[in-house]
């Protein structure tokens, strides 16, 4: 069960991670942006936007640069998030199949002995 629950969140840290990329360059591809002679007064979309000291919404260059350090923020980001995710949640995981034993070894406990008679018989 825990190996299961360890693919499905791999599997949704590289889906969330594509989609989070791949969304403002299939914007950026559809509004026609990479065309040769590139419309005037377009600017890329980006993931993520951030404060640097070169023109990356504009400039092809600057755009590829933040466009691979998004990647790079993303990836690192999803898989902290899920891997943490995932350590809490296999951690629930065996503390209620420890319960769920302790809670068996408790209903098959065996009863105590118990001999009625005080005495033996040549008393």
């Amino acid at each position: 069960l825990s190996h299961y629950y360890t693919v499905y969140l791999i599997s949704l840290v590289v889906t969330g991670m594509l989609l989070f990329n791949i969304t403002p360059l299939y914007n950026n591809i559809s509004s026609g942006v990479f065309n040769s002679p590139r419309p005037e007064n377009m600017t890329f979309q980006h993931a993520v936007y951030l404060g640097l000291p070169f023109d990356y919404t504009t400039d092809i260059k600057g755009y590829f640069v933040v466009f691979i350090l998004n990647w790079h923020l993303s990836h690192i980001a999803a898989s902290y998030f899920c891997t943490f995710d995932l350590f809490l949640s296999l951690l629930i995981l065996h503390l209620w199949g420890h319960l769920r034993i302790i809670l068996n070894n408790l209903k098959t406990f065996p009863k105590p002995y118990t001999n009625n008679s005080m005495y033996t018989e040549e008393e």
